[in-house]
């Protein structure tokens, strides 16, 4: 059986869509636990008319506390051999699980396919069974690669994140995605890609990631241990952690700029310069490739901390009018 979890917040518009999209399968044993966290709009009222005509949904309701704890209960609260995760605003192709389910009842711990992104068709690297080791290198270098980044367009064997407590990181609000699977990754033996797309994600305006978060600094350290770690387990090339430590620090100064940002824009950008350097987030980055990686290098070690918030403001807001 394969238990999809579905967690929601205010749902409303998109859960409809979702639902009818699993609702398709057929001849396939399934279970789809939603769970609800403390929505305020209309939601429950629509999975309650879904529920009355489909005995396979379970809906479980829990105080407001973010996807990694809504996730954690579905997880624990699901039956199936396999687990598969979807967001209320996407959609599944019903016929992959109907063509498919020969290979997925198998047992491999992990299965990894395609997945559309807005339409846009991202590929796995290979077709067939693969160790993990194999698998790891194959999307290597890591952090690049959205197949790694992504939980979507995966089917997970239950009993392994159950026996090895593999649960979404609850104080993490960044890249939680990321740090689930690569825990995942050192914790399973067997992996099958399908060059084939079951899993429509869409790209939110109001994704969190495009908004200020006051815990970017410790969620990007958060997310280079784990893949610090998964580098030296599987022997990879660790020149590579230096590229991602520019990105990440690149990603930490677009937070720093968004406009809902709580904190003064300066006072901010002064409080993560100081952090950054102070825990040598960016130390030896002789490796780093590219010129904009290197003059960002310079410019946070060399400059005041108003020139650096003036010169990457004006970069912004150049980048800005282009659109």
């Amino acid at each position: 059986m394969i238990s999809f979890i579905i967690p929601y917040y205010n749902a409303s518009k998109t859960l409809s869509r979702c639902l009818d999209s699993i609702l398709q399968i057929k001849n396939i044993e399934y279970e789809i636990i939603l769970v609800d966290d403390g929505s305020t709009d209309e939601t429950e009222s629509i999975v309650k008319k879904y529920s009355l005509d489909n005995k396979n949904i379970k809906l479980i309701s829990i105080t407001h506390s973010g996807v990694s704890k809504s996730r954690n209960v579905g997880i624990i609260s699901s039956r199936g051999d396999y687990i598969c995760f979807v967001d209320s605003d996407d959609t599944i192709d019903y016929k992959f699980f109907e063509n498919n389910i020969d290979i997925i009842n198998v047992g491999y711990d992990l299965i990894v396919t395609n997945m559309s992104i807005n339409a846009k068709v991202e590929s796995v690297n290979f077709e067939g069974k693969t160790c993990v080791e194999e698998f790891v290198k194959s999307y290597y270098p890591l952090y690049r690669d959205r197949m790694i980044h992504l939980l979507h367009g995966k089917i997970i064997k239950r009993k392994k994140l159950l026996e090895d407590n593999i649960l979404f990181r609850t104080n993490v609000s960044i890249g939680e995605d990321l740090i689930f699977n690569l825990d995942l990754l050192m914790n399973i033996d067997s992996v099958f890609s399908i060059n084939d797309t079951f899993y429509n994600y869409a790209v939110s305006e109001n994704s969190v990631t495009l908004k200020y978060n006051d815990k970017a600094i410790g969620d990007s350290l958060r997310m280079f241990f784990s893949l610090r770690r998964i580098y030296k387990s599987f022997n990879l090339n660790e020149k590579y952690l230096n590229n991602i430590k520019v990105k990440m620090t690149y990603s930490i100064i677009v937070n720093s700029l968004r406009r809902n940002s709580s904190n003064g824009q300066y006072n901010q950008m002064k409080i993560i310069k100081s952090c950054i350097l102070n825990s040598k987030f960016l130390k030896n980055c002789e490796h780093c490739k590219g010129l904009s990686c290197k003059f960002l290098c310079f410019m946070l070690f060399v400059t005041p901390n108003i020139v650096f918030y003036l010169f990457m403001k004006a970069i912004f807001y150049l980048k800005s009018i282009q659109r």
